[in-house]
């Protein structure tokens, strides 16, 4: 897919940032949105937690990874079958609705405004470093089991490289911040 590879990854990180800033912006128009959310839904700030942990959950295995690129352990990058290979060219486009959270990303049920932001920086600088780190063929070749689906599927080499994780970062953050946008009324 043009643009989503490794000489595109500051484009890439510079797109997430864009799109975090996407999410922030309902809440920063009106800070009493944070608390509110349509009936049996998250809140806003439920879904910007939802983003947070989201990231989270990919920053440390790219951060080992680069590790292992560095010392010659890191596997080749592994091929996709046409189902997989379908789903990366949708998640890299659209965010399909009405999927279930993992586990670890699911948001509490009363986020603090300041900690979550904080934790949206750090983990944004966390990537940002990883693609600092390395030249832009290095990023095409450097890859993590994907993190959102039970381990049992990791046995079919279900997978990300850098540059899609981060798109697929920018695409998650604009669709949560379009459900926030509904729940302010504006969509």
């Amino acid at each position: 897919m043009r643009g989503i590879d490794g000489a595109h990854g500051e484009a890439l990180v510079a797109d997430l940032e864009s799109a975090l800033r996407d999410l922030a912006a309902p809440i920063e128009r009106d800070p009493a949105l944070w608390s509110r959310g349509l009936p049996r839904r998250w809140t806003a700030g439920q879904h910007t937690e939802h983003i947070a942990a989201s990231m989270d959950l990919s920053a440390a295995p790219f951060e080992a990874a680069v590790a292992k690129l560095r010392d010659g352990t890191l596997p080749p990058v592994p091929g996709r079958g046409p189902l997989q290979s379908l789903w990366v060219v949708t998640i890299l486009r659209m965010m399909p609705t009405g999927g279930r959270a993992h586990p670890a990303t699911r948001p509490g049920t009363t986020p603090e405004r300041e900690v979550v932001a904080a934790r949206i920086a750090r983990t944004l600088e966390r990537h940002r470093a990883v693609v600092a780190a390395l030249a832009a063929g290095e990023r095409d070749r450097l890859w993590i089991a994907n993190p959102y689906i039970p381990r049992f599927r990791f046995a079919l080499r279900w997978h990300y490289n850098l540059p899609e994780m981060l798109r697929v970062h920018a695409v998650h953050a604009r669709h949560h911040a379009h459900l926030i946008e509904a729940i302010a009324g504006r969509v």
